[in-house]
């Protein structure tokens, strides 16, 4: 039987799938975990898990960067080099709207109760949809691109940047709630390269000296309560499990950690991608994660007893 994954069973963690994907930028699962969804250089791949070949692909002529189911796992939301940002349906796989942010788009992220759209750009600007509205928000929210954006629990949103900035925005307000920034001894910002939250507002944000900062991020500032030495070369990738016992981590050094966030500790180290891990992401079960790495594979994570 495989298992929920945990700390107790994470020294089984074992490649159950690997698929070919060409360059992988972002991985999503649908909200019921029937489906694996990939960004990449020539669009967008989706898998049944654990099944070799794709269920279908859906082409782009310029890279898709990014991109986030809704709650309902019937829409994908896409952002592209080429400055759109799409709306597919997941059945059809048809484009039902878009829109230029006149810039190429990074990163997108959903609501939990799909009530926003949140778009990141690379000249450091922010666009926010509210449903039924038929234009987004927009705002100048950082200094130099935007890498990645998670909402939280409580509807507002985290966005990192190149900037050295992490940010809370409230949606419709032109300030943030909370920030922090980071320099090195040069006072050259240190990017966040990536970022993500947890049911309870625990934010992990990846820098590119390889560091992994647990941020607090429910307060009336961003509280850091670790600062995790993850990887050499820089850190791209976290994912939380879903009930928030084990942190897992990809960067630069081709290696995946998994961490016991109680005490802060890496309980495991998976080596099974060639170049660096660009991206990480929990089933919505927790019973499986995904790695997507620069070697153009992604590889499908479960805890299988040395039995199966």
């Amino acid at each position: 039987m495989i298992e929920t994954i945990s700390r107790e069973n994470s020294p089984s963690l074992r490649e159950s799938a690997v698929y070919a994907c060409g360059f992988p930028t972002q991985l999503a699962w649908s909200p019921d975990g029937t489906l694996l969804a990939a960004s990449h250089g020539g669009g967008i791949g989706l898998w049944t898990p654990d099944q070799r070949q794709p269920t279908a692909h859906v082409a782009h002529d310029a890279p898709i960067k990014g991109l986030a189911f809704d709650s309902t796992g019937d829409w994908i939301v896409c952002a592209s080099s080429d400055t759109f940002v799409r709306g597919l349906l997941t059945e059809t796989r048809t484009i039902r709207w878009d829109f230029s942010a006149g810039a190429a788009v990074n990163t997108v992220a959903i609501s939990a109760d799909d009530q926003w759209i949140a778009a990141g750009a690379g000249d450091g600007n922010l666009f926010l949809w509210e449903r039924g509205r038929p234009r987004p928000l927009r705002q100048q929210a950082h200094q130099d691109e935007i890498t990645q954006l998670a909402f939280l629990t409580d509807g507002r949103l985290l966005s990192g940047g190149w900037d050295g900035m992490a940010a809370v925005w409230r949606p419709g307000q032109a300030a943030p709630d909370a920030w922090l920034t980071r320099a090195d001894a040069d006072g050259k910002p240190v990017w966040v390269r990536g970022l993500a939250v947890s049911k309870t507002g625990l934010a992990a944000l990846c820098y590119r000296d390889g560091q992994v900062w647990l941020v607090d991020c429910m307060g009336a500032n961003l509280a850091v309560q670790a600062m995790l030495s993850a990887h050499e070369g820089g850190c791209d990738a976290a994912a939380f499990s879903p009930d928030g016992s084990v942190l897992v981590t990809g960067g630069r050094d081709q290696l995946i950690h998994v961490w016991n966030l109680d005490t802060r500790e890496r309980l495991v180290t998976l080596n099974g991608h060639k170049k660096p891990v660009l991206d990480v992401a929990f089933s919505p079960d927790g019973r499986a994660f995904a790695s997507a790495g620069g070697d153009g594979s992604i590889r499908v994570w479960r805890a299988i007893p040395p039995e199966v």
